[in-house]
């Protein structure tokens, strides 16, 4: 279903998200590093990030700044997951949302025995994400997403991926993933924050937003990301995806931003990801070092 599909069957009003404030410094923004990395499917985001931790920061791997439960009522997770207050009329529309992206009636309790999850409220759940400090973390746009659709125990299809922020959007507003995982970077104590999957007009201006932020443009020709998303395979259908799939889901609305996104980054920050892997070694190196110096 389109967005269109999606914004009649939730009704047309937009409403706007409340984000909770720093709960660490108490300001609009931290002050770690934040590196944002602009790129379609396939370009080289994910080896940027395992250069920059392996060989540049000398980490064994970034810190992945995932949500911790803290509530087995799914659309109030949902709230919780993208920093939103549990407003009633979210709380009421998040049902029929899923129901359309996911294709079937969700349930609106976890009943996961194995897990541990411990009942608080909504400011007690912000108050309780607590990351460790590390030198590097790796937040990726996708992120809540990703944690939503294991919260109805479905797989990271991109189908569901590309309709999941068409519905959030409709309900909570445009920007509301560019503040959850913004969110998540300011709160986040690591040296530095990589920002992964800017897509999306909002995003960039979120991030253009945080103090001391840089955008990163990573970028290849269409075969040369058609062949690695399918050696890559991170979503569960990219293995045997067709290539008219491929071309089909670069016409999607979460992916037709990002050239002209890329096209606003600073050419300094640009890499072309068309050669040898060293190649792209070096380029990701030139960028990180020159943001170290600045």
């Amino acid at each position: 279903m389109d967005r269109c599909g999606i914004h009649c069957a939730l009704g047309r009003k937009v409403l706007l998200c409340e984000v909770a404030t720093n709960q660490h410094t108490g300001g609009p923004v931290g002050v770690t590093r934040i590196l944002a990395l602009v790129g379609e499917k396939g370009s080289g985001k994910g080896e940027f990030v395992t250069y920059a931790a392996e060989t540049f920061f000398k980490a064994e791997e970034p810190l992945a700044v995932t949500w911790k439960r803290t509530t087995r009522n799914i659309p109030r997770e949902i709230c919780r997951i993208l920093y939103v207050r549990e407003e009633p009329e979210f709380l009421q529309k998040l049902p029929l949302g899923l129901q359309i992206v996911f294709d079937f009636v969700p349930p609106l309790k976890v009943f996961d025995r194995k897990s541990d999850i411990q009942e608080v409220s909504w400011e007690d759940a912000i108050a309780r994400q607590q990351w460790p400090a590390k030198r590097l973390a790796h937040i990726r746009f996708s992120d809540p997403l990703r944690e939503i659709t294991d919260l109805m125990g479905m797989p990271h299809d991109t189908r569901y991926l590309q309709r999941l922020p068409q519905m959030l959007q409709i309900i909570f507003g445009s920007n509301v993933l560019s503040r959850a995982v913004v969110s998540r970077a300011r709160d986040c104590r690591a040296d530095k924050v990589i920002l992964d999957g800017v897509r999306w007009p909002h995003d960039e201006t979120a991030v253009r937003f945080l103090r001391d932020s840089q955008l990163i443009y990573i970028t290849a020709k269409m075969e040369i990301r058609y062949a690695r998303r399918k050696n890559r395979g991170e979503n569960v259908e990219e293995h045997d995806m067709p290539f008219e799939e491929f071309l089909r889901q670069e016409q999607e609305q979460s992916e037709v931003y990002i050239p002209f996104i890329g096209s606003r980054v600073d050419g300094k920050n640009r890499i072309d990801n068309n050669g040898a892997l060293e190649e792209f070694y070096k380029e990701a190196r030139r960028v990180l070092e020159a943001s170290c110096r600045e």
